[in-house]
């Protein structure tokens, strides 16, 4: 499934390098969501399941909103990307 996220991501006009060919916003976010199952201790079956209460809990006001709102907000991008995924689906 994280490669069809990966694909999604691509399709919906993400980079994925830069201009110096570095990884770019693709990569971070697949990265993201493998962190969030990590820090979770769930599976990816789990957090599509629960992606708006995962959503809710590094959002403003959720109990890891400080992870959420590292790095130019990527955490809680991602999740948000990976949800929209979700629903397209």
């Amino acid at each position: 499934m994280l490669k069809e996220f990966y694909d999604y991501l691509v399709s919906q006009g993400f980079s994925e390098y830069t201009k110096s060919g570095r990884k770019s916003t693709v990569y971070s976010y697949y990265n993201r969501i493998e962190l969030v199952c990590k820090n979770e201790n769930i599976t990816l079956a789990e957090l599509t399941k629960d992606i708006h209460f995962i959503v809710s809990k590094y959002d403003y006001g959720g109990e890891y909103e400080a992870i959420g709102m590292r790095s130019s907000k990527t955490c809680i991008n991602a999740l948000k990307a990976f949800e929209d995924f979700i629903n397209q689906k």
